[in-house]
């Protein structure tokens, strides 16, 4: 497959390969191409290995075009021209799926464990994922959701949602994108664009209790 150049480019990264379950993915991105070898493959795990590498080639596009992909599950409601939401990111268990369907009224889930966060007009806008669960919304992927603010899922007895120091922010953030820093350009594109998002959205931990809604706390 084959995919365009978005934004800022790796020119000095020549290729880059994901290895897994006897599945390999090539990506050579001075060409903007991916190959996926499922030769030794399983059927039913070939679906998965070209879902991961899709995936990877968006990880790697939202950074090229000043963003980032994020381990999140995000909700949404109409305010307006644009839709307005919230994300819920961390690490797998922590919630954030919990979290967003619980918060299903008068929110809407837009997208399960993984969220695209781009640039939009003088914030942050975040997308439909087509990898999300049934009960995301049915929404167009390419229209925007403006991001109001992050929230870093932690499990606890009760619902409480507290501030973050910049540093916090930033860490927090990297550590919950699916993006393989790989290289020292793509290391460096990860602090950058999450230090512009984290300058231009809020973010906060969300202790959550995984027992009731949240909706309450953002009214």
């Amino acid at each position: 497959m084959s995919f365009p150049t978005v934004g800022t480019c790796f020119p000095g990264n020549t290729g880059f390969t994901l290895v897994d379950n006897k599945s390999s993915a090539r990506f050579d991105w001075s060409a903007r191409t991916a190959t996926v070898d499922l030769r030794e493959c399983a059927r039913a795990d070939a679906r998965a290995a070209v879902v991961r590498a899709v995936k990877f080639v968006v990880c790697m596009l939202a950074l090229e075009g000043g963003g980032l992909a994020l381990h999140a599950s995000a909700i949404a409601k109409d305010s307006g021209s644009i839709a307005r939401g919230i994300a819920f990111f961390g690490p797998s268990g922590a919630g954030k799926s919990t979290a967003a369907s619980l918060n299903q009224h008068p929110w809407t889930v837009v997208s399960d464990d993984f969220t695209v966060v781009l640039p939009h007009d003088s914030g942050f806008s975040f997308y439909a994922s087509p990898w999300s669960k049934p009960c995301s919304a049915p929404l167009d992927p390419r229209e925007p959701v403006g991001l109001e603010r992050l929230l870093l899922v932690q499990k606890a007895e009760n619902n409480t949602i507290s501030d973050m120091s910049p540093p916090q922010q930033i860490t927090s953030v990297v550590s919950s994108t699916p993006t393989p820093p790989y290289s020292d350009a793509v290391a460096k594109q990860l602090l950058v664009n999450a230090g512009n998002l984290c300058s231009h959205v809020p973010v906060g931990t969300l202790y959550f209790s995984n027992a009731r809604p949240i909706d309450y706390l953002w009214k």
